[in-house]
């Protein structure tokens, strides 16, 4: 099989990709390092075809593209998930990038070793002010792009690459508010609600929906919420 996607045994940012080859029923290798060591060993490997392997990384034939963002537009390319025309282009990386920062912050909040939230005290009030205040400045800028150029997705009423990350991203937070015990805020922003709705819909991927990739958690077991 030519195209592989390493990553870790959780959802995080190797589940658009994932989700990206079942929508568009690519057939794939899910490569999963259950053990460090592993990953170590095959990244001696693959540095030597390209020295910024870490992961996710997409293995497709003879080439090896890391960096996230850079895994999301080129698996979007591949699978013809990036739309029509440099303005469809234009607004796929500016939402990539957009989601990229909602990730980083919901990231360095739920792992102790990143210094923002170190003990589970700290998480438990961080993750109250994010979630009454920081989330909800993501959800505006994103309610306001779908609000501006009134498309059913985010660059247009295709689905493009940037759709699946955006959707896991809002999945993660609502398992979060369940996590902690807090209502969604999420009804909050009535176009960001719906597109979450309608990309969960999607019959395309309904096997992956009730597949254990998704049943997968959310983040690595050291994190606070996983």
């Amino acid at each position: 099989m030519s195209l592989t996607i390493c990553y870790w045994p959780i959802r995080g940012l190797g589940a658009p990709l994932r989700m990206m080859c079942a929508y568009s029923k690519k057939p794939y290798e899910n490569l999963m390092y259950k053990e460090y060591s592993a990953y170590v060993a095959d990244k001696e490997i693959y540095k030597k075809i390209n020295p910024y392997f870490n992961l996710p990384s997409i293995i497709d034939n003879d080439q090896v593209i890391c960096q996230s963002n850079a895994c999301f537009l080129y698996l979007g390319k591949k699978l013809g998930l990036d739309g029509e025309g440099s303005d469809t282009q234009l607004k796929i990386v500016q939402v990539a990038m957009q989601v990229t920062d909602l990730r980083n912050t919901f990231v360095n909040m739920s792992y102790p070793h990143l210094k923002v939230s170190r003990t589970k005290e700290e998480f438990d009030a961080n993750v109250e002010k994010y979630l009454d205040s920081g989330l909800q400045i993501h959800y505006q800028k994103f309610e306001e792009w779908l609000d501006l150029y009134k498309t059913k997705f985010f660059c247009g009423d295709s689905v493009t690459s940037p759709d699946f990350h955006v959707f896991e991203m809002i999945d993660e937070h609502e398992l979060l508010f369940k996590f902690v015990g807090k209502k969604t805020i999420l009804k909050k922003f009535p176009k960001l609600a719906n597109f979450y709705d309608e990309f969960k819909k999607l019959p395309e991927l309904e096997e992956y929906f009730e597949s254990d990739l998704y049943k997968l958690p959310c983040n690595a077991k050291i994190a606070h919420f996983f």
